[in-house]
């Protein structure tokens, strides 16, 4: 109910009340979940049912009355009222509900003899003195009328918002909208507001003709405070049609929530296929993105960045996630235009992972238009998890930039030391963070066979201080003081990787878990499918890469080439003797053939029709 999905709490509540048939509890919220449906029929027969299992509930006689209301139905609804006055004489909400009950009925004499009622015994009660307004001004009594509405506004507290809102909508039909405009700036500056108020008050004010301040109204809420619903009534009010899904569209929005090299490379060539590609995000990277996109701006909440990615009018909107969370799922309940989500890592069959990061994926996987996903994990979870997914996919793998513009400097001049040295660039397991030994036994097991051994952290790790950076890295730290062949680096932005790790020989492809045969944290089918973006880097670089046969997926891609190295334990008893079979020109034309069939822009023509086909 408090997302909104009404049609699975009625499940729910159904199946609820087979079992435990007078659940006041759940007989009261299958009533409001109808009567939010609009079925009021329904929601009626639902709440009658409570009230007669216990009818001193005063929560559910009102909500009756409201669907009574929506029904023009007002006899049963008097009816049930007049029982519980029997129980409770004097309650302000039964007395004043029932009066306005018989004013809706059109029983002007039975609606002043209960609202007078109620003020007899509440005086300061606010929606009394409204309904008594409204009794009297049908009466012609205007005088009365008028100091009725006086007293609305007097004995209006932050609890009778809605009655001071109710109170204008009704002025506004008999005519007094100056008196409209004085309460609603009255309400925005001294009373709490939520969503649903400014939503009331911008209709007001529309009815008003104001259509400035209403915008103006709306635009400090939403940047404030976000909301579906102010969304959608901005663009109302701005008069933004959607977008028109046709041939010539080729608009489309990124979002994400810091971008990385796949959003980049795919931007990239979009761009040189004659796309226009925006981008939307939440946090900086450590490199200069701005350049591969046509316009690019920073959201606060997800429905700041559905605001802003209507205004582009898009042909589709394409959703990357590191880690699949509200924006994603917003984007895909919305669905204003197609949306495409990006997988990267699928967190089904993690053991560690918060089962809200699991559920939304899930959520995200089987309810997007369209999956782009960059390894077969997909795959894997449908058939060992029961996930269902879009007909439409497509796989689109990490891919090389093949284009010096972007190394950071010159690659191709290969020259091998008298030394093999290794780099590694990425995520890896923290041991100060639980994850494991992997990385750190595999470097002791490298350098004790005198080769050079590199690390490169994860670029989300560059704006740590030295200080944090140490601590967290102090295993890394103690090898590096301990041996000439281990040295642990300074993250290093994306523009300048390529150039960086092409003066080592090989790269490290293998995640630890892999090598050594540790499954931490996933379960064992997740590194056969998965992918690897740091591979590209290494093809771009032309450095062969070590990577291990328990990867099925990525080893594969790259043994096609002639270009894996099973990284497993047989390879660190002795890998001396595997790696310089590498070390020779003839593996150098490979990385280049690879690099060039591996680029992005060998593999965007197939994304372009991916999207034409929405």
């Amino acid at each position: 109910l408090e997302h909104n999905s009404y049609y699975e709490a009625i499940d729910i509540l159904k199946r609820l009340l087979r079992y435990y048939p007078g659940s006041f509890q759940g007989l009261f919220l299958l009533g409001l979940a109808y009567k939010k449906l609009r079925k009021y029929k329904e929601a009626a027969n639902a709440l009658k049912r409570l009230i007669k299992l216990n009818p001193q509930n005063i929560e559910a006689h009102l909500e009756y009355s409201g669907v009574a209301e929506a029904l023009s139905d007002y006899s049963d609804c008097i009816a049930a009222f007049h029982n519980l006055l029997n129980i409770r004489p004097t309650a302000p909400q039964v007395l004043c509900r029932l009066a306005e009950m018989y004013l809706l009925s059109g029983d002007l004499v039975s609606a002043s003899t209960y609202f007078q009622k109620t003020l007899e015994n509440h005086p300061l009660y606010s929606r009394a003195w409204l309904g008594a307004a409204k009794t009297l001004y049908a009466m012609d009594d205007r005088k009365a009328a008028s100091d009725a509405i006086n007293n609305v506004i007097s004995f209006a507290t932050p609890q009778d918002l809605n009655t001071l809102l109710d109170l204008c909508e009704w002025l506004l039909k008999i005519g007094e909208s100056n008196i409209v405009l004085q309460q609603l700036h009255n309400i925005v500056h001294n009373f709490p507001v939520n969503e649903e108020t400014i939503i009331r008050i911008s209709k007001l004010l529309e009815s008003i003709g104001t259509k400035e301040e209403n915008l103006k109204l709306l635009k400090a809420y939403f940047n404030q405070q976000g909301g579906k619903s102010i969304r959608k009534r901005i663009l109302e009010l701005e008069g933004k049609a959607p977008a028109v899904i046709d041939s010539s569209n080729k608009r489309v929005v990124f979002v994400c929530d810091t971008p990385r090299a796949r959003e980049v490379k795919f931007a990239y060539g979009l761009k040189k296929s004659g796309w226009e590609v925006y981008l939307l995000y939440s946090s900086e990277p450590n490199f200069d993105f701005t350049l591969f996109f046509d316009s690019y701006k920073k959201y606060n909440s997800a429905e700041h960045a559905l605001y802003e990615a209507e205004q582009y009018a898009p042909r589709l909107c394409h959703v990357f996630s590191l880690a699949a969370d509200k924006t994603s799922m917003e984007f895909i309940k919305e669905k204003f235009v197609p949306i495409i989500f990006d997988t990267n890592d699928v967190f089904g069959g993690s053991i560690n992972e918060a089962f809200s990061l699991v559920s939304m994926q899930r959520y995200c996987i089987e309810n997007a238009d369209g999956l782009c996903c960059r390894d077969l994990q997909i795959v894997d979870i449908c058939k060992s998890l029961g996930y269902k997914r879009s007909r439409k996919n497509i796989l689109m793998q990490e891919y090389t930039w093949n284009d010096p513009e972007y190394y950071g400097g010159p690659v191709d001049d290969k020259r091998w030391g008298e030394e093999p040295t290794i780099v590694a660039i990425g995520n890896f397991p923290i041991e100060k963070k639980g994850q494991g030994v992997g990385l750190l036994e595999i470097s002791k097991a490298l350098t004790a066979h005198k080769i050079h051994f590199h690390i490169y952290p994860h670029w989300f790790y560059h704006n740590i201080s030295d200080e944090e950076f140490s601590d967290l890295f102090s295993d890394y730290i103690e090898l590096q003081e301990s041996t000439p062949y281990f040295r642990l680096h300074r993250p290093i932005a994306m523009t300048e990787l390529v150039y960086t790790i092409s003066k080592y020989d090989f790269g490290f492809g293998a995640t630890a878990e892999a090598t050594l045969g540790i499954v931490h944290e996933r379960s064992p089918t997740h590194f056969r499918f998965g992918g690897s973006g740091r591979n590209v880097d290494y093809l771009d670089a032309l450095l062969p890469v070590i990577s291990t046969r328990n990867l099925c997926f990525q080893y594969r891609r790259l043994n096609q080439y002639g270009l894996a190295i099973d990284g497993g334990p047989p390879f660190l008893d002795n890998p001396i003797p595997v790696l310089e079979k590498f070390r020779n020109e003839h593996v150098i034309e490979q990385l280049k053939k690879a690099r060039k069939q591996e680029s992005v822009l060998a593999h965007i023509p197939r994304l372009i029709r991916f999207y034409e086909s929405f």
